[in-house]
């Protein structure tokens, strides 16, 4: 009887003490409801403007959280992996530039094709000189090579922009409440992600075409690779003339 009775003299004592601190808490977590519920505002007798307020803050909400994920500033669960921003810039920084530096210009260019190209190039004249066409007509074919990882490049860069707004839309919570306007500024955000990438991927093919358009041999950092190909020219030439 002893120990029971002072067992409950203990509860007791425990529960007196942790009473305020529950109440303290139970009431701040009230305010805290409260407080968001006045910012969605009552579903009964709501004005049109107060709705639109409504949905307003949610947009917003959601566009300075897409914000803050691209400034670096979002709380990451796993920090093991690149993600956002960071795996966009790796992309642009190592994986574009390690798929242009693989490219093999001795297996993009045989020397049947260097050879072909060179007799095309004069036609029915003997050629005493490398034709300076037959140059330009082979870097072209090299620049084309480009086309494949820059086009690689914004596909994968905007799948990564598809899965950070995926993110995003999960972790508002402001936009949690409303499963129709988070699944409509989904679509939205698709649509004209779509819209851009398809822009981004002319902007960049008008830029290789820009470089196909105009070979500039006179630029002095062009001159050793300029010379190397005469010479490379010149090899086949002898080798053909022999033959011949």
């Amino acid at each position: 009887m002893f120990l029971s009775r002072r067992l409950n003299e203990i509860l007791e004592d425990h529960i007196r003490s942790c009473m305020p601190d529950i109440g303290n808490r139970v009431k701040t977590m009230l305010r805290d409801a409260q407080a968001e519920l006045q910012q969605y505002g009552d579903d009964d007798g709501q004005t049109e403007q107060q709705q639109r307020a409504v949905v307003l803050n949610c947009i917003t909400r959601f566009c300075q959280n897409f914000s803050e994920h691209m400034q670096g500033r979002s709380r990451l669960k796993d920090q093991s992996v690149l993600y956002g921003p960071a795996r966009m810039r790796h992309i642009f920084t190592f994986e574009f530039r390690r798929s242009v530096n693989d490219l093999d210009s001795r297996h993009a260019l045989t020397d049947e094709d260097i050879h072909t190209v060179r007799r095309n190039a004069v036609g029915v004249h003997a050629d005493l000189f490398v034709p300076n066409a037959a140059f330009e007509t082979l870097v072209k074919q090299l620049i084309l090579q480009l086309e494949d990882p820059a086009a690689v490049c914004v596909r994968t860069v905007s799948e990564e922009l598809k899965t950070l707004l995926r993110d995003v839309l999960e972790t508002t919570k402001e936009l949690s409440r409303f499963s129709e306007l988070r699944d409509r500024v989904w679509r939205e955000c698709i649509v004209y992600l779509t819209e851009r990438n398809r822009v981004a991927g002319e902007f960049v093919q008008n830029l290789i075409n820009m470089e196909v358009a105009y070979i500039n041999t006179d630029n002095p950092e062009f001159e050793k690779i300029r010379t190397g190909v005469y010479r490379l020219m010149a090899a086949h030439q002898g080798m053909a003339a022999q033959k011949e």
